[in-house]
């Protein structure tokens, strides 16, 4: 089976000539061009006039290198091109069910919308990261298509359906996003996207295989779409490097042998544990994310400053005294309202801090599982069951500080 790479270089490879088909075949150059002959013909031969010929042929000319020229590069074919190629390859007529029919135009529609937002980022081509996540997206796309066709339950709006659906939305808001990044910091963001997306093409094909998302990914998905939808940077990139590094724990902690200590069979139970209190740390996290944003902060700024303004003015009326209370009362509420700002501001860098440090104790366990595969000496496997006992007690402690903090 071809890797979503390939199958999108094939796309990819096709459309120089889908989209001058669209051009010259499916545009009215091919019709005005016939036209334009037959009136040259009865210039020439009828009406005897070889120099009026002449000039109709130059303007018609002129006339098909500027439609070319307009309409080849413009968005409408563009898209006319891909639908019709992704018609091609995916065609409904093999889903046997009307629902599964609809979501699957509705996924085609989104991923035209994520490859023209990719296009309008750079009018040179994408660069290697958006060709990943353009490969994904269409990688997306396949998963939906193969499982509609092969029928099943839930072909509509649930399943694998609302999943390839919901992580192309995704994808088009990290690409909205994008485009107020400073140019610095654009290829970090675009590499960002490109694992993102790859990330959630691996979940989809294991949803895919087992018939059903796990708990955690159904976590996963909420917190990138809730995250992303508050253009939370850090909150994704802390949820990105936890995933990241759980996913490159468990080849290490499935290679087991019957001659692995006992004192390490817990360790894929302690591996999930951490990753779900990371999880959990970033649930929390969350709606926190939506009462720190930065307009808010400036807003509630600029009315404190103003009231303190007003109220230096009052304070020279006496006569003023009255107006002067209630304005200070309403500057003791706008403290008020940003000091418990600050306070979520800082339960929210907490839980990230708490998170990576969760990232942390799994890519720990990950280095000396795998040095322990490699040497099975006493001090290997001390130092996994070394790092199990520090994990499990960092939980605990978070555990007890996010009791202590209400969270």
């Amino acid at each position: 089976m071809l890797q979503p790479q390939d199958r999108y270089s094939e796309l990819d490879r096709d459309m120089r000539s889908e989209r001058m088909r669209h051009t010259l075949w499916r545009g009215p150059l091919i019709p005005l061009a016939s036209i334009g002959v037959m009136g040259e013909a009865l210039l020439a031969l009828v009406l005897g006039e070889p120099f009026l010929a002449l000039f109709a042929m130059a303007a018609v000319f002129a006339i098909g290198v500027l439609y070319v020229g307009t309409t080849l590069p413009s968005k409408q074919t563009f898209v006319s091109a891909v639908g019709s190629l992704l018609d091609k390859r995916f065609p409904i007529g093999e889903v046997p069910d009307a629902q599964a029919q609809a979501a699957l135009e509705r996924t085609k529609e989104q991923f035209i919308a994520v490859a023209v937002r990719i296009r309008s980022l750079d009018n040179h081509g994408p660069s290697d990261p958006m060709r990943r996540a353009l490969a994904a997206a269409f990688g997306l796309l396949a998963t939906q298509h193969e499982a509609a066709a092969r029928g099943g339950p839930d072909p509509g709006s649930g399943g694998i359906a609302g999943e390839a659906l919901r992580e192309l939305e995704a994808m088009a808001r990290l690409l909205d996003v994008m485009q107020d990044t400073p140019p610095g910091e654009r290829a970090a963001m675009e590499l960002q996207i490109a694992r993102e997306s790859e990330a959630a093409l691996v979940r989809l094909s294991t949803q895919t295989d087992t018939g059903e998302a796990t708990e955690l990914q159904h976590i996963q998905r909420l917190l990138q779409n809730g995250f992303t939808r508050l253009k939370e940077e850090n909150g994704l990139h802390a949820l990105r490097q936890l995933t990241e590094e759980y996913d490159r724990l468990r080849p290490g902690l499935a290679q087991r042998s019957a001659t692995d200590p006992t004192a390490l069979a817990r360790a894929p139970q302690d591996a999930e544990a951490t990753f779900r209190l990371g999880l959990t740390l970033l649930q929390k996290a969350l709606p926190l994310a939506d009462h720190i944003q930065p307009q808010e902060i400036a807003q509630r700024q600029a009315v404190k400053a103003g009231l303190e303004k007003e109220i230096a003015a009052l304070r020279e009326n006496p006569q003023e005294s009255d107006r002067l209370r209630l304005k200070e009362g309403e500057l003791a509420n706008a403290q008020k309202l940003l000091d418990e700002i600050h306070q979520n501001q800082f339960r929210f860098d907490w839980l990230l801090h708490n998170c990576g440090e969760c990232e942390t104790s799994l890519a720990l366990l990950r280095m000396r599982l795998a040095a322990f595969h490699a040497d099975t000496s006493e001090g290997s496997v001390n130092a996994v069951v070394e790092t199990l006992e520090n994990i499990m007690e960092q939980a605990r402690a978070v555990q007890e500080e996010m009791r202590k903090l209400g969270l």
